[in-house]
């Protein structure tokens, strides 16, 4: 009886460690601070700009993998962090961004021409 009693502790102990490490792995790309972003030049997605609403703070970009964020390419309408981040640029250019996902609203945080 105690046999069996420990091999159900030691299961249920498994499984719950399980959990925490997938957990604890699965969340640092959704709470990363968007300074740690320009820091490390992984985190930079490339694309081109397709349009740009300057008055709106938006702008369509035709991008490739996004891996902060685990997205696929596409394009898409993105919102910037700051509305002068859009002023040296024109459809047609094609810069490396990152990008921060706040409760599903996704935010441009850097924005720069790529080289």
């Amino acid at each position: 009886m105690k046999r069996k009693h420990l091999i159900s502790l030691l299961l249920a102990a498994s499984t719950q460690l399980s959990l925490a490490q997938t957990s604890i792995t699965t969340q640092p790309s959704q709470a990363m601070p968007s300074g740690s972003a320009q820091t490390d030049p992984a985190a930079f997605a490339e694309g081109e700009i397709r349009r740009i609403d300057q008055s709106g703070g938006r702008v369509t970009i035709k991008h490739g993998p996004i891996k902060s964020v685990d997205m696929p390419p596409m394009t898409m309408v993105f919102t910037v962090e700051r509305v002068g981040m859009l002023e040296n640029f024109k459809p047609g250019d094609n810069v490396l961004f990152t990008v921060r996902s706040d409760q599903g609203k996704l935010t441009i945080t850097e924005l720069k021409p790529k080289p």
